[in-house]
């Protein structure tokens, strides 16, 4: 009976998702963007010629992720992507830090399915940015420069440098989702050297039209990461079954 229930299953899944008449599946999204700022880090030949300086950003980074997901993600109207607020996630990270291992499981089912069930969502996808580290010198010296730089240094190649990723839920255990691309170089981005004269506003903006290629660039590479896919498979698996339970009541 199982194997036959299965199978039903598969069919009813071909037949929902190659017709015309498809579901649309809602995915909860949230950015969080922890640094609103642009680090500057030069390198020079020597420490005392080294500069760190940090900058507002040009855009609101948050608003341009969300955007950026729905024009990348969307799937001929096939998904709705539901902004919701960082808050969530923030909860969601400090009280799983006093839990244990088994607590941190049950909360992480149960905060999921609240989620999901308040805001009538399928899933949840969370993108967030992390630390970055780059190798300079003839030694391969390590430094990191924060969640969003600028780095140059005596070449005249500069480096705007941010590292997204993203987290999918779908059943309580979140999936990774990696980019490769966590850095643009350029001779032609605004550099500055000297610790006496920073960057103008107008050098600033001349950042923002890289920054948000890198964005899209790494947005670009979750949707075709596994996980991803994975994610998209386990919602038309879903949505087959409900329909299949519904088509066939207990």
């Amino acid at each position: 009976m199982k194997s036959i229930r299965l199978i039903l299953v598969l069919v009813i899944s071909v037949i929902l998702f190659s017709s015309n008449v498809k579901a649309q599946q809602k995915v909860g999204v949230i950015v969080m963007m922890e640094d609103s700022l642009i680090t500057h880090l030069h390198i020079g030949w020597t420490i005392i010629e080294n500069i760190k300086a940090e900058y507002p950003l040009p855009f609101d980074i948050e608003e341009y992720c969300y955007k950026s997901v729905e024009s990348v993600f969307k799937n001929n109207n096939k998904m709705e992507f539901i902004h919701l607020d960082k808050k969530l996630y923030k909860d969601y990270l400090n009280v799983g830090k006093n839990l244990s291992r088994k607590e941190k499981k049950n909360y992480k089912k149960s905060w999921l399915e609240g989620i999901k069930s308040e805001n009538n969502i399928d899933a949840l996808l969370v993108i967030v940015n992390t630390d970055v580290k780059i190798i300079y010198g003839m030694n391969g010296n390590s430094i990191n420069v924060g969640k969003i730089c600028i780095c140059t240094g005596i070449s005249k190649v500069s480096s705007i440098n941010l590292k997204m990723v993203a987290y999918a839920f779908i059943d309580g255990k979140p999936k990774k989702i990696k980019s490769e691309n966590i850095t643009l170089t350029s001779n032609e981005y605004p550099r500055n050297i000297s610790k006496k004269k920073p960057y103008s506003p107008e050098q600033l903006l001349n950042l923002e039209e890289p920054l948000k290629k890198l964005i899209q660039l790494q947005i670009t590479e979750f949707k075709a990461h596994p996980n991803y896919k994975n994610m998209l498979a386990l919602l038309r698996h879903q949505a087959a079954l409900e329909k299949y339970n519904k088509m066939n009541p207990k």
